[in-house]
């Protein structure tokens, strides 16, 4: 007792000492500043956001949290609100334009944030303070300056800002008013150069060579690309004006004559820190701050460049002190704490003690008590041994018997199912149709239990080793679920499937898995009645993951024995066997299976290990090895680059990124997410092959493969599927569906390359191989010759309007692909992935072969050959003959 009320003492110090250093922590907490900048793109804005850094450098605990909106309305809109959302102490904003800005504006300051206006105003008064340069008190001046230098008729150019901001019509507004109160009439042309140079470079060239006695810009930026452009003209330059007179910008142009004088705008950075310290210390801050301004010439830019220049220079090493100090801050900021930093540690160290004694003690005890229960038990599993030898024993026996006729009766029901199938094919007599339906269905019911009572005598004699691999929980659930999509259908059920959120990757053994969740689909279907519903799920149970499947067959009467073979017969009818096996290959794998009834039905849940390792065997690995001549072809098709497209088809973002990446280092490729997006890029791309996952949303992977088996625009491109489910019915079904290739998951990434590179290098010898049985044949013109794909019917019918129209020299690919019934795009890449030459090559290639047997075989020379054949110069028909025949038409006939 003595101890557990000396480490409660103890554990209550440490507590205290650990409030205590987080009540100092939080008395250090920064004041956050919100600064959004309508845009960091021009040299005022950067001038502004420098000088406001130097003026908060002298305030530890203030911080500032900067947003560029990029002259972006909406951006700027999103960032005011995240400053607000971020609790900022103090927000400033410099709106882009008033009326988008000015709805947020209001919110943050009726939120209860001190709000700060500068630089632009918004189209409304609620804010806390506007702080900014007069505007209308520079347009004044320059109005003033201008009024001094023009006479009545002087051409005036005025560049103008953003015209919706406040600074661009406060600057106009105070020039007119000025020429205006001096009787001065001028003739005013406008642009606007939105405060950009490369904006206000572009709407100059619509002035051509019109010439002017003053340009206003209402920045210097737009007069510095004003200056430039009136050199590039004849016009005689003019007086330019700018405004703002920033250090690093302006003020050069001034200093330096490209622009003859400038007028000041205050960044007002120093104010608009002493606003936000005013406010954060409960003082109160004017409604309205302007900043005075006036004209700057070069001589008052020079005295003020070698200002700022010293000023800069100061700045640096004022930061290089900073530095310097947080540096050492840094590197010596541990010694703050450490007089609590060691009492907290020998407190900690104190209390784990006395625990472990306490713990030391009281296991003492348990181990003697552990110790007799262990002698106790011990006897006791000697007994049970023995008897369960005995049980194990008899049943195996019992077993062997039922293995050994099992073996012995799938010989005669393998000779019976045969013929059967072959009898309902060609059998057309309808009166014994549902008598052979009803042997076939009987004797396929006969060999699925022949095969539970094998697979049960191979459980009992542990003849089952796991063949495990890593597969996705999705894609395995997926493409079992879809193989009972037809039987569904049939029967009107409400057949559903749900993945998990988040893809699984598990290790299981896929074969005996199959016959699980087969096992599973076809109870429900079976119990299940029209019109009824089943739903299959993917779910995640703490370190377990794997399906559940739902029905509303009824339910089952009794669920406790309804894994036990010996008393169940799969609900009402059967062996019992299979869901003995489906809870046997379950727990091999180190899982468990759960049974509920639910209101009107059933629902199993088969749960597996997430991590298996302690429970699966590794599949027996290939031994051998590679000859040199195939780790050589190997390499060099892993080292290769080719001109051929690939489509890459998949729903799974991280399987699509794998599998494009493989084939990417070999092809360029294509990306799609579902069939539908495929079949799209397949319109408009020229697909050379196209890899596809079985199982996504909207078109799958079949449809995907029959839709261009099926087209005669895409027949000719081979097509790879990919699934989880491996199975011999499986790759039948892929088969069936014109796939010219089916790859299990998982498949090793030079798997996947050789099968690609190997169909498409036969693909490519077959074009080959059909170019020149075209070139040097009738063969595709003869009625006798069977048409065998829609590829042969295509190229019949190109050949043949090629041979009706070869003579006519006018005859273009155009005409042909209008004729033919295809785009042009789709002609050629049709023709291009038949043939390996396009059509245009294709239709001179014809007419040379034309040329070359009247050449041969009738006296014409070689003129009348070049417009017999649609050529329509002798001297381009001898060049292309050349290049074809490698002989010119009379060395040809000479032969």
């Amino acid at each position: 007792m003595r101890i557990g009320k000396f480490a409660r003492c103890l554990s209550a110090l440490m507590i205290a000492c650990m409030l205590a250093a987080c009540q100092g922590q939080n008395s250090d907490k920064k004041k956050v500043i919100g600064l959004s900048q309508c845009t960091l793109n021009d040299e005022w804005r950067k001038s502004m956001l420098r000088e406001m850094e130097i003026a908060l450098s002298d305030y530890d605990n203030l911080e500032l949290v900067v947003r560029d909106a990029d002259n972006d309305c909406e951006l700027q809109k999103q960032q005011v609100q995240e400053l607000a959302d971020l609790g900022v102490d103090v927000l400033i904003i410099s709106p882009a334009e008033p009326e988008p800005i000015t709805k947020v504006a209001e919110q943050a300051y009726e939120a209860g944030i001190p709000t700060i206006i500068t630089d632009r105003k918004i189209s409304s008064n609620k804010y806390t303070a506007y702080i900014g340069g007069d505007n209308y008190g520079i347009g004044r001046e320059a109005g003033i300056y201008a009024a001094a230098h023009l006479q009545n008729g002087a051409r005036v150019l005025e560049v103008w800002g953003l015209p919706e901001t406040s600074p661009a019509q406060e600057r106009h507004q105070g020039f007119a008013d000025v020429l205006k109160e001096k009787g001065i009439l001028t003739q005013t042309d406008t642009i606007h150069g939105e405060w950009m140079h490369d904006k206000t470079e572009a709407r100059l060239q619509s002035l051509g060579q019109n010439c002017y006695d003053l340009v206003f810009c209402h920045n210097d930026m737009m007069a510095i690309a004003v200056k430039e452009h009136f050199v590039k003209t004849n016009c005689p330059m003019p007086i330019i004006m700018g405004a703002d007179a920033i250090y690093g910008a302006g003020l050069e142009a001034v200093a330096d004559g490209r622009i003859d004088v400038s007028f000041l705008y205050p960044t007002c950075s120093k104010e608009l820190v002493q606003a936000c310290v005013a406010i954060l210390n409960g003082d109160s801050v004017a409604k309205y701050t302007g900043l005075p301004t006036g004209a700057v010439d070069a001589t008052t830019a020079k005295s003020l460049m070698i200002q700022g220049k010293s000023i800069e220079a100061y700045q640096q090493s004022i930061n290089r002190k900073k530095d310097s100090l947080d540096e050492l801050t840094i590197r010596f900021g541990f010694l703050e704490n450490s007089l609590a930093v060691f009492v907290l540690l020998l407190i900690a160290l104190i209390t784990v003690f006395v625990v472990l004694l306490i713990y030391y003690f009281k296991l003492r005890k348990q181990n003697a008590l552990l110790e007799s229960q262990k002698n106790e038990l011990e006897l006791q599993r000697r007994r049970l041994s023995e008897l369960n030898s005995f049980i194990e024993e008899n049943s195996r026996r019992q077993l062997m018997l039922f293995a050994e006729i099992s073996h012995e009766i799938r010989t005669p029901l393998t000779l019976i199912a045969g013929p059967i199938e072959k009898v309902c094919r060609l059998c057309s007599d309808a009166s014994v149709a549902d008598d052979l339906k009803l042997i076939r269905m009987n004797a396929q019911k006969l060999k699925t239990d022949v095969d539970r009572i094998l697979d049960l005598g191979k459980l009992k004699s542990d003849k089952v080793r796991l063949n495990c691999s890593v597969c996705s929980l999705n894609d395995f659930t997926a493409d079992a679920k879809a193989y009972f999509d037809g039987i569904a259908r049939q029967k009107h059920i409400e057949y559903t499937f749900t993945p998990a959120d988040s893809d699984i990757s598990i290790s299981f053994d896929k074969e005996l898995m199959e016959k699980v969740i087969f096992n599973l689909l076809s109870n429900a279907f079976k119990f299940t009645p029209v019109g009824g519903q089943i739903s299959v799920t993917v779910i995640t149970e703490g370190n377990f993951a794997g399906f559940s499947i739902q029905d509303s067959g009824g339910g089952i009467d009794k669920p406790d024995e309804a894994f036990d073979y010996m008393v169940s017969r799969d609900r009402s009818t059967g062996t019992g066997i299979g869901l003995y096996l489906v809870k046997s290959y379950t727990e091999l794998h180190g899982g468990k299976v759960e049974l509920t009834n639910t209101d009107g039905g059933a629902r199993f849940k088969i749960l597996l290990p997430v991590s298996a390792a302690t429970q699966e065997q590794p599949a027996e690995e290939y031994n051998g090895m590679l000859g040199d001549k195939e780790q050589h072809i190997l390499q060099e098709i892993s080292g290769s680059h080719f001109d051929d497209t690939i489509l890459v088809v998949d729903d799974n973002s991280q399987m699509l990124e794998y599998v494009a990446a493989t084939i990417a280092e070999n092809y360029r490729v294509l990306k799609a997410q579902d069939g539908m997006q495929a079949m799209e890029i397949i319109a408009h791309e020229q697909v050379s092959l196209v890899v596809s996952d079985v199982m996504m949303p909207h078109v799958n992977g079949f449809e995907l493969c029959s839709y261009i088996k099926d087209n005669i625009d895409y027949c000719h491109i081979p097509v790879v599927l990919l699934t989880a489910l491996g199975s011999d019915m499986h790759h039948l079904q892929g088969s069936l569906h014109g796939a010219d290739a089916y790859l299990s998951k998982p498949f090793s990434a030079d798997l996947l390359k050789v099968t690609v590179y190997k169909l498409l290098m036969n693909k490519h010898r077959l074009n080959n191989a059909l170019l020149k049985r075209l070139m040097e044949s009738g063969a595709f013109k003869s009625p006798d010759v069977p048409v065998e794909s829609l590829d042969d019917a295509f190229l019949r019918k190109l050949l043949a309007r090629i041979d009706e129209i070869y003579a006519d020299s006018s005859y273009n690919v155009e005409k042909l692909s209008d004729e033919i019934g295809m785009s042009r795009g789709h002609l050629y890449r049709k023709v291009k992935e038949l043939t390996g030459v396009s059509p245009v090559e294709f239709l001179r290639h014809f007419r040379l072969k034309k040329a070359a047997d009247l050449l041969k075989s009738q006296n014409m020379n070689v003129s009348e050959v070049c417009y017999a054949t649609g050529f329509t110069s002798p001297a381009y028909f001898t060049k292309c003959f050349r290049e074809y025949y490698k002989c010119t038409p009379t060395e040809f006939t000479d032969r």
